[in-house]
């Protein structure tokens, strides 16, 4: 009868896992020091965003390659923007990104992306994809599309 029990705490302890996910969830509380996260095509173009964290201060540099509208702006933004993307990247588990590294060899002229980010704890989380994206990718490129937009 007792090797009936540890058998099936065994299975509860493997459902649990595969419930819970692979990827154990690392602290990714800490500030961030350097956000880049680009993501588009050769047609339209190209975006990328970039905040450095210096000393206390934060600079962000946008750039728009391939676009009518080519610019580059760098300037100083306040740390509330930073901590609000923070905060899209906790709500939906984007450390789960980590090692994302896909590619549809299928598509010649498509969309891709790339995201960087280093936590002032070392802490960091590398995804990139061509016509293949992690899960909720849409939702956390339209969040901090939105906040760093916002950004006057």
């Amino acid at each position: 009868m007792k090797k009936y029990h540890v058998i099936g705490i065994i299975l509860i302890i493997g459902v649990l896992f595969l419930l819970t996910g692979c990827k154990k969830q690392e602290d990714y509380s800490g500030d961030i020091k350097l956000f880049k996260f680009g993501y588009g095509s050769y047609f339209p173009g190209y975006t990328t965003y970039e905040i450095v964290k210096n000393d206390e201060k934060y600079e962000l540099t946008i750039q728009r390659i391939n676009d009518p509208e080519t610019e580059t702006i760098n300037k100083n933004i306040n740390k509330k923007y930073v901590d609000e993307i923070s905060k899209v990247l906790s709500e939906y588990d984007v450390y789960k990104w980590d090692g994302f590294n896909k590619t549809d060899k299928n598509v010649m002229d498509g969309s891709s992306f790339s995201l960087d980010v280093t936590y002032d704890n070392d802490k960091s989380i590398s995804a990139h994809g061509y016509m293949k994206y992690p899960k909720n990718y849409k939702e956390v490129k339209e969040k901090i599309e939105k906040i760093l937009n916002d950004i006057k």
